[in-house]
């Protein structure tokens, strides 16, 4: 039961810290033996499309892990990533990777990946993967 809602405490904490204009929960994920809950959002409102013809999407993941402080458990950091998008050919390839302390915003560590890494890589039917490219091929769909 304390662990329900620690869950809906997260919840409610990361919709009061992040729900800024644009980003959209489509997942959560729960695991009861380490604690741990993640929440997966989509920018719903920067849908660009690049010279290429594909869109870019930022996908943000809010990873509860949880550390211990004092008598309560609070989650540690953000995770923003860049992903271009193929929806007719179900694949994707990450363009740029930002981790945020949960806190305050700022950003911990930032990397782009050089254009020579930046391979399309096919979803996995039933990942998380899949999950995240049909709901950015929803929104960019509209």
């Amino acid at each position: 039961m304390k662990k329900y809602f620690l869950l809906i405490l997260f919840i409610s904490i990361s919709t009061m810290c992040f729900s800024q204009v644009g980003w959209k929960s489509y997942s959560v994920g729960f695991d009861s033996a380490t604690i741990t809950t993640t929440i997966y959002s989509i920018d719903s409102e920067y849908l660009a499309k690049n010279e290429e013809g594909y869109y870019k999407v930022w996908q943000r993941v809010e990873n509860a892990e949880f550390k211990e402080l004092g008598n309560s458990k609070t989650p540690s950091k953000v995770t923003e990533i860049l992903w271009a998008i193929d929806c007719s050919q179900k694949r994707i390839k990450a363009i740029t990777v930002i981790e945020r302390s949960y806190y305050t915003g700022k950003i911990k560590k930032e990397y782009t990946y050089p254009l020579y890494q930046q391979e399309w890589q096919d979803i996995i039917p039933g990942s998380t993967g899949e999950d995240f490219l049909n709901h950015a091929c929803i929104y960019i769909n509209q």
